[in-house]
């Protein structure tokens, strides 16, 4: 099964989560949808409850000085035609150029039909704990 149309789809979340991309990533998601990350577990069952929480984190990541993400690494792994995990390491850019962090990121995605992938679970984790196999 061919992956690029999850690799794209992940690209353009990764875009999406910048300073003032709250309401864009948050179109990235199927609701509900459950994000585990910083020890927090917290489900969302619309956009609008998702924007505002992505806001207040983008908000303090651009207190830090957070620019913009890249994926760094991409590994997927298909269970048929409407269902893949997708795991990887983002590179999280500092307005000056630096990096800020590097964090891992595994996401459940779907397929809705037509190719349109939504993001049902994401859990952020260390870089050196992606699936790679």
């Amino acid at each position: 099964m061919p992956t690029t149309g999850i690799s794209d789809f992940i690209e353009g979340y990764c875009a999406a989560f910048r300073p003032g991309g709250a309401a864009a990533a948050a179109g990235y998601f199927h609701y509900p949808v459950t994000l585990l990350a910083g020890g927090a577990k917290q489900s969302f069952v619309s956009p609008h409850e998702l924007e505002a929480m992505l806001g207040a984190g983008l908000a303090a990541l651009s207190d830090k000085g957070f620019s913009h993400s890249t994926v760094d690494e991409m590994n997927i792994h298909p269970f048929g035609a409407a269902v893949a995990l997708a795991s990887g390491v983002f590179t999280r850019w500092h307005k000056n150029g630096s990096v800020l962090e590097k964090v891992g990121a595994t996401y459940t995605v779907i397929n809705e039909g037509a190719g349109d992938w939504k993001i049902t679970t994401l859990i952020t984790h260390g870089v050196d704990t992606i699936i790679t196999r």
